[in-house]
């Protein structure tokens, strides 16, 4: 399922899920991933980006979201296509993460919710020789962005991919701990879908890195919701 615009580039967006009951709005991704759990969406994501694109240029756009991407952001396909058409092909990333309005500033906010991890996105950001950016100029979050096939691939490949072997290497210890998300599945069902006693810290840290690599590279960006 590709949304192509007037000047032909064309969008191709996925949900992921977890059954086969859960409603997509987009191309369906079941993850059957087994083992590394705790990465969550990254499995797939990963899969995507290495082996689904194949047919997409560099200039086309990608977008891969959670199974609650609409109850997310209230936008279904049509929507979302509406909002983005105009500007495929202008902008390099489309944030789709609706603005939130947090008693304070979103990392001091996601240090309230998930102690320490602030001083572990500095650490990635150091390993990957990026500034850690306090105030991003848009907050992207649970990786709703939409972004060219090019950007989003060198994204995986120099973002994400380095910093899992970072995050279950040599920071695996302070990363495999409880980061007290409280939105997600209870511990029994959390404990009976994926054998994981808790979502730890891996996720989170990465869904924040999005944002230091929009920075890093000075990307154009452009904000739809």
């Amino acid at each position: 399922m590709n949304q192509p615009n007037s000047n032909h580039v064309r969008l191709r967006c996925y949900n992921i899920t977890y059954t086969h009951g859960q409603p997509c709005e987009f191309n369906t991704y079941v993850n059957t991933a087994t083992e590394r759990l705790w990465r969550f969406e990254y499995n797939p994501m990963l899969s995507i980006v290495a082996n689904d694109l194949a047919d997409l240029s560099e200039t086309d756009y990608l977008g891969i979201f959670s199974w609650k991407f609409t109850q997310k952001t209230g936008l279904n396909r049509q929507q979302l296509y509406e909002l983005a058409a105009p500007h495929l092909g202008e902008f390099e990333v489309l944030n789709v993460s609706r603005e939130l309005y947090p008693p304070m500033p979103f990392m001091d906010w996601s240090e309230a919710g998930h102690t320490g991890i602030i001083d572990m996105i500095k650490k990635c950001c150091a390993h990957l020789g990026f500034e850690y950016v306090h105030a991003p100029a848009q907050i992207i979050y649970s990786n709703q962005f939409i972004a060219t096939k090019k950007v989003y691939t060198h994204y995986m490949a120099a973002v994400v991919t380095p910093l899992l072997q970072l995050l279950e290497g040599e920071m695996w210890g302070e990363v495999n701990k409880d980061a007290g998300y409280s939105a997600g599945l209870n511990k029994h069902k959390l404990k009976q879908l994926t054998g994981l006693e808790f979502y730890n810290y891996i996720p989170f840290i990465l869904e924040r890195m999005i944002m230091m690599y929009v920075e890093r590279h000075k990307l154009s960006i452009k904000q739809l919701v």
